[in-house]
């Protein structure tokens, strides 16, 4: 018997491909997600998915909140009490689930309701698309799935034989297209505009948004791009596009969903761990995906293979991975985890910090470890870290606010939130550091695994301090402080292991210990040492390195203290780890930063720390002649920019420092520099000292002031030869012979007040 045919308005297709984008269609409601096909071809499916959200509280108030949805949105709403969710921190009160047909009704309903009853407790009302979906459907970014969908694309069935935790997931074939305008448009017009795309490069001029628009749509028509890289497209670029395309009967295709609008977020500045930061603003695509690189935190570190890594761990899309912070990532984690979990995800934060006493305050309000580093040149130095401390920490003691922590030696077989979330992103780092280890150094899939993890590694450093942020959804302080106080026990713990050994302890902070002992001089003998300390504390432990040599300076301000984290070594192998000083700071010259790095590598050179001796001679003329050519205005303008982030707005600067100075001049192209934003300048001859920098900028080196660069050099050059020249005399008075080391006539005041 012959089965009965299907109708062509309800045939089935089988769909297999990987997964570009997931998204809420504003207008719709409807759930879009578009695949790039086994053979090529990309598609948009519609999957039509009810939202529903939560509301707790006291049993009056919630019947009122119940009678006021049925009589304002009766024909949208069911509301049922719920019993299987709860919130992290169960209560009694009891919980209802309200269902609307999509995620933008839902949005209607809540923001109507909240306004009639803000003192309700509400939950999952505010969760992207992709986050819902990689709970219920174990979806992430460009993974692997398999679809079935009806003739007029509507998704029937959705699943993927992926894991985000893999350490190789196949790679779709990804279009890129990248567009960079000429010049910084917060500080003059862009004449020209680069485009590359199919290892192709073109140029093209423009004067009028029109034009740019004329020159970019063709392109974006041919290539199709699933990636949109640009620089200052958040900014300006996009939105230009958009503009000069205004009134065209056929559009840019800036979305490749022709129904979908441009999707835009505000700048902002905001403040976290007492900095002042500034948020750009960001424009999200719909079908494909844009990256700014000016706005991208995970560009600048890991280029597209760590954006790509941190979409798919975190469940994000690419263009949000992209600019998200790793809070937000971590964030997105836990997010996932809780709705797997069947734990609701709170609106705002609910659990607020309990009264404590002062006493209780100074004993658990502390941060980790530090012992203060022995100030001089040291040989033969292992450097020893554990490995994510902070996060092996919150999963082998089971911190997570809902849990009470268990101590260093203690088992538990019931993890709470945050260490389920956890235990898989660490275990995956962990197997990419052993494999980058394991293979040869020039293997090129190295360089990969190493983006990758760096990438990780952001989000593991960040789930600590996001477990006592204010605003964590699932944070708590109680928490925070549990997980410094572990680890300020496992470093105690190692420490004292190391000195039972007969190991110097020469430094220690947080989760590294430096440690020196006659004969160890190779990895290979400090084996016995990591294996102690693992042994006795129970965390992964490694040795990032045996130092030829190390250095700890003493402080500018006083000579007998030394400073925690500012140091500089060379290992073994001839690599340099620096840390603290000037080449690190942003605030820093490139001409200088460039400098001070040089004198390093030539010291590297010195297999023996006594043999940098013969070094030095050579060292000191190239440092002479570095600080001749910058004294004479040799040195090209752009190696003497300095960047600086404004405190405040510009109208609330008393004293006229060399950044609001050199802001005020954006205000001629029409900018409104906002506080946290980080402005470029440099140091002029005349009455203004400071003048605004921008790519072309018609400025000759003899208008520079060298005096300012002169001091910040001559302390960068102390930073690095100070200890050599005590440890070698015959170095210092030659370096006074060639007028280093002197003091300069420069105020404190003149170099501002990140200079101490």
């Amino acid at each position: 018997m012959k089965s009965a045919a299907v109708p062509q308005s309800t045939a089935l297709q089988e769909i297999s491909g990987w997964l570009l984008d997931i998204y809420t269609h504003p207008q719709s409601g409807h759930t879009c997600l578009w695949i790039i096909r086994d053979d090529g071809r990309r598609m948009c499916l519609a999957h039509h998915v009810p939202a529903i959200f939560y509301m707790s509280g006291a049993s009056e108030a919630l019947a009122q909140a119940e009678g006021f949805l049925y009589q304002a949105f009766s024909a949208w709403v069911q509301v049922r009490q719920e019993h299987v969710r709860r919130p992290i921190h169960a209560s009694q009160q009891p919980i209802l689930a309200v269902r609307t047909p999509n995620e933008v009704v839902m949005r209607r309903v809540f923001r109507a309701l909240e306004d009639q009853f803000p003192a309700l407790d509400y939950y999952n009302v505010d969760l992207n698309a992709s986050l819902l979906y990689a709970a219920r459907y174990n979806l992430f970014a460009l993974c692997r799935v398999r679809a079935v969908a009806d003739a007029e694309r509507r998704l029937r069935t959705i699943e993927t034989g992926d894991s985000r935790w893999n350490l190789d997931l196949p790679a779709p074939p990804l279009r890129v297209l990248e567009i960079r305008p000429n010049a910084n448009p917060r500080a003059e017009a862009p004449t020209l505009v680069s485009i590359s795309a199919g290892g192709r490069q073109f140029r093209h001029a423009f004067a009028t948004e029109r034009e740019l628009a004329r020159v970019v749509a063709p392109y974006l028509r041919r290539y199709d791009p699933d990636i949109l890289v640009t620089e200052y497209g958040d900014a300006y670029l996009i939105q230009a596009i958009a503009e000069g395309a205004r009134g065209w009967v056929e559009s840019v295709p800036l979305n490749r969903d022709p129904d979908a609008p441009l999707q835009t977020l505000k700048e902002r500045s905001y403040h976290s761990y007492g900095q002042l930061y500034f948020r750009p603003s960001a424009v999200f695509l719909a079908g494909r995906h844009h990256i700014d690189m000016h706005s991208s935190f995970f560009w600048q570190d890991s280029g597209l293979d760590g954006i790509l890594e941190v979409a798919r761990v975190t469940t994000q899309s690419l263009q949000r991975a992209a600019r998200t912070t790793p809070g937000t990532g971590i964030s997105s984690m836990q997010i996932v985890e809780a709705l797997r979990s069947h734990i609701l995800v709170p609106y705002k934060k609910q659990q607020p910090e309990r009264k404590r006493s002062a006493v209780n305050l100074l004993q658990h309000d502390m941060g980790g470890f530090i012992m203060q580093p022995i100030i001089g040149l040291h040989q033969q130095v292992g450097a020893v870290d554990f490995i994510s401390m902070y996060p092996s920490l919150m999963v082998q003691c089971n911190i997570s606010p809902e849990c009470i922590p268990h101590g260093l030696e203690e088992d538990h077989d019931d993890p709470g939130l945050i260490p389920r979330t956890l235990k898989p992103l660490l275990d995956k780092r962990v197997e990419l550091k052993l494999r980058i280890e394991e293979r040869p150094p020039n293997d090129p899939r190295c360089d990969d695994d190493r983006l990758r993890s760096d990438a990780l590694k952001w989000l593991l450093v960040t789930c600590f301090g996001y477990l006592g942020y204010k605003n964590a959804r699932f944070g708590r302080i109680e928490s925070h402080e549990a997980v410094t106080g572990a680890g300020r026990e496992a470093l105690l713990l190692a420490k004292d292991v190391a000195e039972d050994m007969g190991f110097l302890v020469l430094h220690a902070i947080v989760d590294s210990l430096f440690v020196q002992k006659p004969g160890c001089d190779l990895k290979g003998d400090f084996h016995s040492l990591l294996d102690a300390i693992s042994q006795r504390t129970r965390l992964p432990i490694g040795i990032d390195g045996v130092f030829r040599w190390v250095a700890f300076p003493p402080s500018r301000m006083d000579a007998r203290a030394s400073v925690p984290n500012r140091y500089f070594g060379v290992f073994q192998d001839g690599s340099l780890k620096v840390r603290g000083i000037e080449s690190r700071r942003r605030d820093v010259p490139p001409f200088i930063k460039e400098t001070q790095m040089e004198v390093l590598h030539l010291l590297s050179k010195a297999e023996l720390l006594d043999e940098t001796r013969y070094l030095l001679p050579g060292i000191l003329k190239f440092v002479e002649e570095r600080r001749r050519a910058l004294a004479m205005n040799e040195v090209e303008p752009v190696k003497l920019v300095i960047r600086h982030k404004l405190s405040r707005a510009l109208a609330e600067y008393r004293v006229q420092t060399p950044a609001s100075i050199a802001a005020r001049e954006l205000t001629a192209h029409g900018r409104d520099p906002q506080p946290g934003e980080v402005i470029q300048f440099l140091h002029v001859r005349g009455k203004i000292p400071a003048r605004l920098w921008q790519p072309g900028c018609p400025l000759s080196p003899k208008e520079i002031d060298p005096r300012l660069y002169l001091r910040i050099f001559d302390r960068a050059m102390d930073t690095v030869l100070g200890l050599f020249r005590q440890r070698f005399p015959e170095i210092h008075h030659q370096g006074e012979q060639l007028g280093l080391f002197a003091p300069s006539e420069i105020s404190r005041r003149q170099l501002g007040s990140g200079w101490r």
